[in-house]
C-alpha cells in the first residue's frame, strides 16, 4: 500500500492531535516536524517517539522526505506558511481558520489551484454523527423549508489561557472568540444552511485583557431566505456545550455538543439516543476528541494518493472566515455587510 509522508508545521498543542491522527491512519506516516523555533520542534520530537525534527520550516519544505504538511501554527501564520508549502510543491492541510483575512484566504486558494496541489482545511466537527444526521434531514427535505437557525457558543476561557501565548486574542495572529473558538460552529451553520446573503453583527470585549473580542452576536440572512442568530463568547463561566438548532416548516432539530437533544419532525417518530460522555472542550481547550481529526486526516491522505478532492476544500474554509470578518466589519460600521455567497 502506498504511504504518504506527512510533516507537521507548528508544534503547539493542536499538533499533538495531528500527530495522533496521522499515526492512526492506514496509509500515512509522520515523517517529520518543524517549527519557527527549533527548540519547540525538538521538544515535540522528544515527546512523540523521537520523530525527525527539522532545524527550520524551510528545511522541511525543501526535503524529499515530506510529501504533504499539516499546518498547526498560530492562526495569523496559516496563510504565509501555506503559501510557502504550496510553492514548494507540498500538499497542505491547514488547521482552522484557513487564514485571518479574506485576502489571504483567496491567495492560498489561488496558489493551490495554480500549483495543482491537494489542499484542505480542518473542520473536524462536520464528522460528528449527529451533525451528519442533521445534514441528512435537511438535504432530504425532512425539515421542509428552512426558516431559522440558532447557533449558541457560550464558552469559557480564563485570562491565563490568553496569557499563555502572546498571539492569543490579537487581531493580527488570532482574532477573537468568533474567529478562534467560534469558527467551528460557523462552519457547521454554513454546511447545514447554505451560502450567506448578508450579515449584521456586534462585538465587544467584556471580561478579558485582549485586543480582539470575547463576545459577539450576529444575525445572518441566507440565500434561501432563512435567518440565523449567532452568539459566541469565551466569557461565560464555566462554559456550555455548543448548541445548533435548525427549524423549518416541518420540524426542528437541536444538536447539543455531539448529540441530537431535540428532534421534532412531522411524521417522524425519533428516539433520542442516550447522551455520550461530553467532551468538555467548551471550557477546556485541551479536552478534544481525536475522532474528527483522524477522519479528516485520513480523507486528506486518500485524496492526495488518489488525486481527488478532499471532503472539505479551501473554499469552505474561506466562506466561514468571510462570514466572521463580515461580523467584525458590521460591528465597526454599524451596517449590514452584503456577501452574496454562492
Amino acid at each position: 500500500m502506498e504511504k504518504l509522508k506527512l510533516g507537521i508545521i507548528g508544534c503547539g498543542s493542536i499538533a499533538t492531535w495531528h500527530a495522533k491522527a496521522i499515526k492512526m491512519s492506514k496509509n500515512g506516516i509522520l515523517a517529520g516536524v518543524a517549527d519557527a523555533k527549533k527548540e519547540n520542534a525538538k521538544r515535540f520530537s522528544e515527546n512523540n517517539e523521537n520523530v525527525k525534527y527539522f532545524d527550520s520550516i524551510d528545511e522541511m519544505l525543501k526535503s524529499d522526505e515530506i510529501d504533504a504538511v499539516t499546518i498547526c501554527t498560530p492562526s495569523g501564520f496559516h496563510a504565509s506558511v501555506a503559501l510557502e508549502a504550496i510553492n514548494a510543491g507540498k500538499h497542505v492541510l491547514i488547521e482552522k481558520p484557513l487564514a485571518i483575512t479574506n485576502e489571504d484566504c483567496q491567495k492560498v486558494i489561488k496558489a493551490a489551484k495554480e500549483k495543482g496541489v491537494c489542499a484542505g482545511v480542518i473542520s473536524q466537527h462536520r464528522f460528528i454523527e449527529a451533525i451528519q444526521e442533521l445534514k441528512g434531514f435537511v438535504s432530504g427535505g425532512k425539515l421542509g423549508k428552512l426558516i431559522t437557525a440558532d447557533l449558541l457558543m457560550k464558552y469559557y476561557r480564563s485570562q491565563e489561557y490568553y496569557d499563555s501565548s502572546a498571539w492569543r486574542g490579537t487581531w493580527a495572529l488570532d482574532g477573537g472568540a468568533l474567529m478562534n473558538q467560534g469558527i467551528h460552529g460557523v462552519d457547521l451553520l454554513l454546511y447545514i444552511m447554505g451560502p450567506v446573503k448578508r450579515v449584521f453583527g456586534c462585538i465587544n470585549t467584556l471580561t478579558h485583557d485582549i485586543e480582539a473580542e470575547d463576545t459577539s452576536v450576529a444575525t445572518v440572512e441566507f440565500q434561501n431566505g432563512a435567518l440565523a442568530v449567532i452568539q459566541s463568547t469565551t466569557s461565560i463561566y464555566k462554559g456550555f456545550p455548543r448548541s445548533l438548532t435548525i427549524s423549518g416548516t416541518k420540524g426542528t432539530v437541536t444538536v447539543k455538543a455531539d448529540n441530537i437533544s431535540r428532534c421534532e419532525i412531522e411524521g417522524l417518530d425519533y428516539n433520542l439516543k442516550p447522551e455520550n460522555a461530553v467532551v468538555n472542550s467548551f471550557n477546556d481547550p485541551k479536552a478534544l476528541d481525536i475522532s474528527g481529526h483522524a477522519f479528516q486526516i485520513q480523507d486528506f491522505i486518500d485524496a492526495v494518493i488518489n488525486k481527488t478532492e478532499p471532503m472539505i476544500p479551501l473554499e469552505d474554509g474561506f466562506r466561514a472566515v468571510e462570514v466572521i470578518n463580515a461580523v467584525y466589519s458590521s460591528s465597526k460600521t454599524g451596517k449590514a455587510v452584503v456577501l452574496n455567497q454562492n
